[in-house]
């Protein structure tokens, strides 16, 4: 139940972003001030590309949030066709969290670290 909520809010914010009349690209205020990119540069030009279907532009604009809201969307899926299963997966991830939190943050800063370099 919870899978398929928050595969639904990540739909909604695809939507939203998809069908604005108004795209608010706004700087990002850390590569305003030092010129590194941060995590989160270029997320509202991806989900809106994401939105529009186009899953090549948002890998280029923010690879991280695409692989991301793919999982989450994966993750809602198996969680709306098979409950059982997600409940299975959901207890795995709670009996596991220090870890993935871990393995969250060491791929976010790899990330970073990779895109300035690169």
């Amino acid at each position: 139940m919870y899978s398929a909520l928050l595969c639904s809010q990540a739909l909604g914010v695809v939507f939203l972003a998809q069908s604005s009349k108004v795209f608010i690209g706004l700087e990002c205020p850390i590569r305003a001030v030092i010129g590194l990119q941060c995590p989160g540069c270029g997320s509202s030009r991806c989900i809106r590309a994401i939105g529009n279907g186009d899953l090549m532009a948002g890998m280029r604009y923010n690879p991280f949030l695409t692989v991301s809201l793919l999982g989450l969307a994966l993750f809602g899926f198996l969680g709306v066709s098979s409950p059982v299963a997600a409940s299975h997966l959901t207890n795995f991830f709670r009996s596991h969290q220090q870890f993935f939190v871990s393995l969250l943050v060491i791929a976010t800063v790899v990330f970073t670290v990779a895109r300035n370099l690169f």
